[in-house]
């Protein structure tokens, strides 16, 4: 896993309000119950950024550059 996405990976498997559905070396999902969305988020290679992609039960999506504290403050 990239190291900059391995901290929002360890917050989430520390949530409890989570449960991580599938991933990969660049990437992680799960859905937000709360949200009614599912989530991935991954690392982006050009931006140097780490992106949160919402994509919700009504076919809406949201997509933001997230940091570390934005992402806990998410999932807590």
């Amino acid at each position: 896993m990239h190291t900059k996405l391995k901290p929002y990976f360890l917050a989430a498997q520390e949530s409890e309000n989570i449960q991580i559905m599938a991933r990969s070396d660049d990437w992680f999902s799960f859905i937000n119950m709360s949200d009614q969305c599912e989530v991935t988020v991954y690392f982006e290679q050009p931006s140097q950024c780490i992106v949160m992609v919402q994509v919700y039960t009504d076919g809406n999506t949201d997509d933001d550059d997230i940091s570390l504290e934005g992402f806990i403050d998410y999932i807590s």
